[in-house]
């Protein structure tokens, strides 16, 4: 058994061989050979494929594995048409692979992808502009093969339509979509292929260039559906590439016309090029032209007129209207007949026969309107009845002369052709030039009469040499011309000679000149994208200077020779340009689009900083430690920039040093209607743009729901989120997601996807069931971003704890201004200041105006990382005194105090001045402030009132709120003159403890020696008695003063014997002091002086009276007795108590008037020095009449009494 299983391998094995050997492989030979020498060759052969297998399982085990497939997606909508610029990702959902994918559909609704792991891969389609109910598939991928799946999209209705294109030449482009009126750019795409959203029933105009590429423009009118494909042929500078151009020849009822003839005619030369018929549908083949070149096309066919068209071949592919051929009749038509015979009037056969216009001319050749090459000589041409007697008519064959009929009018006509003997014709040489001389290949030439009227002699094309010859030419004065390349020339006139006379014939040069080319220039603004108005271009060429100024659409034209050309273009406001030079070809599109840079945009300051503001509103230059600041921007979109977007972007400190490294942190920001980014480092930014993490990280959500609601009924997703919505009910649902789709049917057990790219919150709702709701929430895709009102960003920060270096704000096109508010909060103090950075970025329709200018950012380097410039700088060299570790600041400044480098503080004696303080701590903190006079130097005013009262302490409760800081004051008053006046100032936290307790010194002054009030009591003295003197001593505010001297009398003082009692304070009594034993000898006043320091001398004086007895009279009685004629003397003595000087006036009264006796004293008045006596003496006497009476004789007597 086992010899036949091997005799029917071999068997196999042989039949194998020979099967090969037929195809060609000579695998037979090499085993014949081996078996030639007995050895079997299946073993061999099976043993070499087994190393053969085992080596490359050694080198490439991969190949093992499973090969990875293809897929192509075909999304359409339900009409079928292709569906362009849906996004499709695919990942695999093998275990371990990490395949993921995503591309755009291209115009064909093909998104292609390769390289996919075999096995099992999901499929997601989304587009803002539909809604897919199979959106997610899941896909079985296939090794080495193609895996095609198709998606099937619903429109959402939305208020716009899509302008699809397509650029051919370069590989890719810019495109720009411009407003037809305003020129202003409406959106941008650097695509090969793509579209725009743009309103309906409008015209736009689109625009693409390429570097060395001529831009193109096209005018787009839509309509109410979508648009396109527009194809943008862009062709390189100098070249003239080819179009193919489609005719079709319709009859007047608008139906094709079979077997029309269809004549290609240069209009440069009016050479006939090309002839067609139309085939049944009525059109011609497809003929291929130069790109660029103008052509006349003649139709004509039997029954009809003569129609002609003309276009200029401007794309790739040309679709020139439509030739209509109207029925000819005797009202509307004429036939002109052309019989051409020879000499001796036999009909020549297939005679070249040519209608020209006498009028139409083109570049100084006439072209040919009707043409024909009648078999019989005959030739019959319907034409309008109009154009009877307007035509010329020529016929030429070859071995004749040829013949003109100046005036081919309505009828017949016969032209005679002479042969073209030797005597009778001659040879002409025309070589073709170039404007360097070099010759000329593939140019028409042909030769016409002097004035330039046509022979009807065919052109022929030139050699490689630049030669071509005309052997039949008529002996009459003539010249040669070409055409090449949409360019002509003639030689100068001359007059061939016979071919007898001149066998070789005459030479004729035709040289092209340098041609002028009709040039383009476009002038735009580089940003703005739209036309300057008025702008010089200013060119040089050829030695010439040219120069044309702009219309309102930014356009101007020169004619400008071939070749190279330098130009410069100016507009006021606008930078100076001089591009590269220009490149002018004869018969290309020389079209030259410039851009100009706006001065006021590289000029104008677009975020301003406003300043650094207290959350009070105070604009500050230095900041505070542990304080919260507002810093202010105001970002202006600059006038006429159309830009969709703007960005700003404001860090604390250094791009490298990390958070808080700064001396301050980001803690909240605000700005209406920007989106807010914000982070606390750069080093996660690459050093080259990067998809950002954030993005990538968007990734698919399903909701579920059915008659009983939504799960989850509250979902969050970041944008760029796919979210498909899966119907697990038994009915149909039309659910609704906020304002972004009114209403959309899900059928039981489909399901729709929708990318979520707007932030914000939206309801879901179920028109069917009206109670089941859910919330869909869309951040931002940075996991630190913000979206839209200040409320919502200034929630961030500050109140959540979160603190950032820096925060992005981005603003979808806008005008006028936006204010940003970026609040931060500073750290410990510092010599290093804290600095505020910032930049712009407005991105418009071509490039992005960045201020400070960046041209790396967003190419080698990421966005995060542009150059920015300096907002302001804030010092933190903080004055007052730090706790760190406590994160508490504080500071007391005098204001009203003068500083002096010797002295330190100075108060002005009676002046107020303010004590502030300020606290800086951690916010929504209390503390307790105290303030205590040392001493009677300093007193504090009453916090609230003007009473005058004041306080030798005072305190105050501050709380720091949402700032970190609070500050206040008191009011000191400089009571006292004093070198070492101090204040004991103590902060105290809410628990009682002491954060803070500073001495606080000055001097207090004054430019006046200020004045003591001295209050005495008693008023008065009496002299002889012993007093006790209470002096009060004040200052000018009531004051006690403790340190006075006070002394009473004087050393010369005789009151007190030349003694000064000194007064001494009073125990208990401050300012009060006491002179006891005070006791004057005399009357008068005693003096009493007060000195304190710092404060002038107050003198005063006590009046001394004299006491009740201050003299003595002894005896104290006088007795006198007169008894004889001498009388009686009687002696007393004055005594003086006083120490002062007294003058005594002695007087003697009597009670009654004596009559007998009379009294005198031996002095009235004398003077009594202090403290000694005076006598005087009482002299008693009989009276004058008493004597006259003593003579008579008698007794008398009589008694006086009196003092």
């Amino acid at each position: 058994m086992a010899e036949g299983f091997v005799g029917s391998a071999v068997g196999k094995w042989n039949a194998f061989l020979e099967w090969l050997d037929g195809k060609g492989i000579p695998l037979k030979a090499a085993a014949d050979a081996i078996e030639e020498k007995g050895i079997p060759s299946l073993p061999v052969f099976l043993l070499l494929l087994a190393l053969v297998i085992f080596g490359l399982a050694q080198v490439l085990p991969s190949l093992f594995t499973a090969a990875p497939g293809s897929a192509v997606i075909t999304v359409t909508a339900a009409d079928g048409t292709p569906v362009a610029g849906a996004t499709v990702k695919i990942y695999s959902l093998n275990a371990d692979s990490k395949y993921t994918n995503e591309t755009i559909t291209a115009s064909d609704g093909r998104a292609t992808f390769r390289g996919i792991p075999a096995g099992k891969a999901r499929l997601l389609v989304s587009s803002p502009d539909y809604i897919f109910p199979d959106a997610s598939q899941d896909l079985t991928v296939e090794s080495d093969s193609i895996n095609k799946a198709s998606v099937s999209a619903q429109a959402i209705q939305l208020n716009t339509v899509a302008v699809y294109f397509q650029v051919e030449g370069p590989s890719n482009a810019s495109v720009y979509l411009q407003d037809s009126i305003t020129g202003s750019v409406l959106g941008t795409r650097d695509a090969a292929s793509g579209s725009f959203e743009v309103d309906p029933n409008r015209e736009y105009l689109l625009r693409a260039s390429a570097p060395g590429y001529s831009p193109v423009e096209q005018s787009v009118r839509v309509g109410s559906s979508n648009y396109g494909s527009v194809s943008l042929v862009l062709v390189k500078i100098g070249e003239t590439a080819a179009s193919q151009v489609h005719i079709a020849v319709w009859d007047n009822a608008g139906e094709a016309l079979a077997n029309a003839t269809v004549q290609f005619v240069d209009i440069a030369t009016g050479e006939r090029v090309y002839s067609l018929k139309t085939g049944g549908d009525g059109k011609t083949p497809v003929q291929e032209v130069p790109l660029g070149s103008s052509w006349s096309i003649i139709a004509s066919a039997d029954g009809f007129l003569t129609r002609s068209i003309q276009f200029n071949a401007s794309t790739r592919e040309m679709w020139p209207e439509a030739i209509r051929m109207v029925k000819g009749n005797a009202d509307t038509t004429s036939l002109i007949t052309i019989t051409v015979t020879d000499a001796t009037g036999k009909a020549i056969n297939s005679p070249i026969v040519s209608l020209y216009s006498r009028e139409l001319s083109f570049n100084g050749t006439q072209l040919a309107k009707y043409q024909d090459a009648p078999f019989t000589g005959e030739a019959s041409f319907q034409i309008a009845a109009s154009e009877s007697g307007q035509l010329s008519a020529t016929a030429y064959k070859p071995g004749y002369l040829p013949s003109v009929l100046l005036y081919a009018t309505a009828g017949e006509h016969a032209l005679a052709l002479a042969t073209a003997t030797d005597d009778a014709s001659g040879v002409v040489n025309v070589r073709v030039t170039a404007a360097d001389g070099s010759e000329v290949s593939g140019a028409l030439v042909t030769l016409l009469a002097k004035e330039r009227a046509p022979f009807g002699i065919p052109a022929k094309i030139t050699g490689l040499d630049g030669l071509q010859s005309f052997s039949d030419a008529p002996l009459k004065e003539m010249v040669a011309v070409a055409s090449y390349e949409g360019r002509v020339a003639f030689s100068e006139p001359f007059t061939p000679q016979s071919r007898t006379a001149s066998p070789q014939g005459a030479s004729a040069e035709v040289a092209f000149p340098l041609l002028k080319a009709r040039t383009r220039f476009s002038v735009r603004d580089h940003y703005a994208s739209k036309p300057v108005a008025s702008a010089q271009v200013s060119v040089s060429s050829n030695g010439e200077d040219y120069s044309c100024a702009t219309d309102k659409n930014g356009v101007c034209y020169l004619d400008l020779y071939e070749g190279q050309a330098v130009a410069t273009v100016a507009a006021q406001g606008y930078e100076g340009l001089t591009p590269p030079p220009l490149s002018i070809v004869a018969g290309a599109d020389n079209s030259n689009a410039f851009e100009l840079v706006s001065t006021q945009f590289e000029r104008a300051s677009r975020l301003v900083f406003e300043g650094l503001y207290t959350l009070d509103g105070e604009k500050v230059n230095s900041v505070n430690p542990f304080t919260t600041y507002n810093a202010k921007y105001l970002l202006t979109a600059p006038q006429g920039l159309s830009f969709t977007k703007a960005n700003a972007h404001v860090r604390v400190g250094d791009m490298q040093t990390l958070l808080g490294g700064d001396n301050a942190v980001i803690v909240a920001y605000s700005a209406v209607g920007a989106s807010i980014t914000r982070g606390t480092s750069y080093e996660g930014a690459q050093t080259t743009a990067q998809p950002t993490e954030e993005s990538a990280a968007a990734g698919p959500a399903t909701v579920y729901f059915d008659e009983a609601g939504f799960t989850p009924q509250d979902l969050q997703v970041v944008s760029g989120s796919l979210v498909t919505f899966e119907n697990k009910g038994g009915i149909s649902q039309k659910i609704k997601i906020g304002d972004l789709i009114q209403g959309v049917t899900i059928a039981a057990n489909k399901s729709f996807a929708y990318e979520f790219k707007q932030t914000g919150d939206f309801q879901l709702s179920s028109e069917q069931f009206p109670d089941n709701a859910g919330t869909i929430t869309c951040i931002p895709a940075a996991s630190a971003e913000e979206t839209g009102a200040a409320s919502t960003a200034a929630a961030a920060g500050e109140q959540s704890g979160l603190t950032f270096k820096w925060v992005n704000f981005e603003f979808q096109r806008f005008t006028g201004t936006r204010e940003l508010l970026v609040q931060i909060r500073t750290g410990a103090p510092s010599a290093q200041p804290v600095t505020l950075n910032h930049r712009t970025a407005f991105y418009a329709a071509t490039d992005v105006l960045r201020d400070p200018a960046d041209s790396d950012a967003g190419a080698s380097k990421a966005e995060l990382l542009a150059f920015t410039a300096i907002s302001g700088s804030f010092a933190n060299d903080f004055q007052g005194e730090c706790s760190p570790e406590l994160n508490f600041c504080y500071r007391v400044v005098f204001s009203g105090a003068t500083y002096s480098s010797q002295y330190g503080f100075q108060a002005n004696l009676g002046e107020s001045f303010k004590l502030y303080y300020s606290v800086y701590g951690p916010p929504n903190s209390q503390f307790t402030i105290t303030a205590k006079a040392d001493g009677a130097a300093l007193a504090f005013e009453s916090l609230g009132g003007t009473n005058g009262t004041r306080f030798a302490q005072v305190a105050a409760q501050v709380r720091t709120g949402d700032t970190g800081q609070a500050s206040g004051f008191f009011t000191v008053f400089p009571q006292r003159i004093s070198e070492d006046a101090s204040v004991t100032f103590t902060v105290s936290s809410a628990a009682g403890e002491t954060v803070v307790e500073k001495r606080l010194s000055l001097r207090v002054i004054s430019e006046r020696q200020p004045k003591l009030r001295v209050a005495v009591v008693p008023t008065s003295l009496t002299a002889l008695d012993s007093s006790t003197l209470t002096f009060t001593v004040t200052d000018e505010y009531g004051l006690p003063v403790e340190d006075a001297a006070v002394s009473v009398g004087k050393a010369a003082s005789q009151l007190l014997a030349g003694s000064v009692i000194e007064a001494a304070p009073l125990e208990g009594q401050p300012g009060v002091y006491a002179a006891e034993n005070v006791q004057p000898s005399g009357i008068g006043g005693i003096d009493f002086a007060v000195t304190a320091p710092f404060f002038s001398r107050s003198t005063g004086r006590l009046q001394v009276k004299a006491p009740a007895a201050f003299f003595e009279a002894t005896p104290a009685s006088i007795q006198a007795s007169v008894d004889s004629a001498d009388g009686a003397v009687t002696s007393f003595v004055v005594s003086n108590k006083l120490s002062n000087e007294l003058r005594v006036t002695a007087t003697v009264f009597t009670a009654t008037n004596p009559s007998l006796t009379s009294f005198s004293l031996a002095s009235a008045s004398m003077r009594v020095k202090g403290g000694e006596q005076a006598e005087n003496w009482l002299y008693s006497s009989y009276a004058q009449d008493a004597m006259l009476i003593a003579e008579k004789p008698q007794t008398l007597r009589e008694d006086v009494q009196g003092r």
